[in-house]
């Protein structure tokens, strides 16, 4: 008996050896698993290439998609800070404009009607050029990058008799690929004291 248990448990090993049984996910595997024969637990690990290279395009499109906006957000800020800097330089001439003398005996040159700067606003010091030559920096110098111009224009008795309407523009050519002329205008009064 002990003869034939050791024999049997032999032939059983044996036999289990050259059929193992398959895993309890695997297809003809345990019934009522999770898998359902769906599962395959010997596969490769891994990605294929064309996997791979999907990924690097899809990666690649969205890493452009962000730089392009990159160059639209510096372009955007580029030009609201030279807006900015004309708006601040046309302000800054508006109120150097109105805190000359207007009476009825005595009016400075700069207010006389007309377009302006002239000769006699340079001598002055209110202007470093004559009309569209009176090209300056950002701080109102002409030390730096010379790309703001700035007038104006003084209409007599507008908006009504005893006042003077003062039209400030500054002009400048946009930094870029496409040199855009801008420009900005500011109005103001200058009333008889």
């Amino acid at each position: 008996m002990k003869i034939q248990s050791k024999k049997h448990r032999l032939q059983s090993i044996e036999h289990r050896l050259q059929n193992p049984p398959s895993p309890p996910f695997a297809k003809g595997g345990i019934k009522g698993s999770l898998c359902s024969g769906f599962c395959v637990l010997n596969s490769k690990k891994g990605f294929t290439l064309i996997e791979v290279l999907i990924a690097l395009t899809i990666l690649a499109i969205g890493l452009l998609g962000v730089a392009l906006m990159q160059v639209t957000s510096i372009s955007g800020n580029t030009f609201s800070r030279e807006m900015s800097v004309a708006t601040e330089l046309g302000q800054d001439m508006l109120e150097q404009l109105r805190t000359l003398r207007y009476t009825s005996s005595t009016t400075d040159n700069a207010l006389l009607g007309g377009n302006h700067p002239d000769n006699t606003d340079v001598a002055d010091g209110l202007a470093v050029g004559v009309g569209n030559a009176n090209i300056i920096d950002e701080r109102g110098l002409t030390v730096g990058p010379l790309i703001y111009t700035r007038t104006w224009r003084v209409t007599d008795g507008t908006p009504a008799a005893n006042m003077k309407a003062i039209d400030v523009t500054v002009t400048w050519t946009e930094k870029g690929a496409a040199a855009t002329i801008r420009s900005i205008t500011i109005t103001g009064v200058k009333v008889m004291s």
